[in-house]
Order: C-alpha cells, then structure tokens, then sequence
C-alpha cells in the first residue's frame, strides 16, 4: 500500500489506463489520453474532494444535494452550476457540457 501512496505522488505520466468497476461489480478500463480539464461530479463526496483539491474551477456542474450543506464547504458547492436533481435531470442536460468523459471516450 506505501509504495502506490510513493508512486502516486509523482507526476502522472499519459495515456493512463484505470480500471474501476461498475455498478454489477464487473472491472472497466478507462483511459486517459490527458488530465480531465472538465468534470461533473455526481456526489457530495466527490465535490468536497474535488474542491478540497484545489480543483473547483474543473467542476462544470454538480447534482443537487439530498440534504443540507454547512459549514464553509456550503458556501464552495452552492456557488458551482447546479445540473438539478439526479433523479430527474436529462441526458441532454448532462451532454450539453463540453467534453465530459464517460468511459474511456469523449462524448461531446
């Protein structure tokens, strides 16, 4: 586990392949052909990281929040581009953003 926390600190070489897993537990690969300039965040967690990292001004639109933000981090997500619910907002509403990544192929 140390050497991965090392290794990850050094500058991020591309294309970079990651394989995560769906929703059935099955493993995908993405691969990057650059750093994502542009990202939609779909949880609460994922926002807070993203800003926490310095990377507020990447985030192109969040999805309202099930519950009640506070603290100084409240003030950060309300000030991001709202895409509504995630229950209810549209695909087309997601793909009007420009060059969002899904999967490993830019949808535009």
């Amino acid at each position: 586990m140390a050497e991965s926390i090392v290794s990850s600190a050094e500058e991020t070489a591309y294309p970079l392949t990651l394989q995560i897993y769906d929703a059935d537990g099955n493993a995908v690969d993405m691969t990057y052909d650059h750093a994502p300039e542009k990202v939609l965040s779909t949880q609460l967690s994922m926002t807070e990281l993203l800003i926490k990292l310095g990377l507020k001004d990447n985030i192109v639109g969040v999805f309202d929040n099930d519950n009640a933000l506070k603290g100084d981090i409240a003030d950060e997500i309300a000030s991001l581009n709202s895409l509504g619910d995630k229950k209810s907002v549209s695909k087309e509403t997601i793909l009007a953003k420009d060059q969002i990544r899904q999967g490993s192929s830019d949808v535009h």
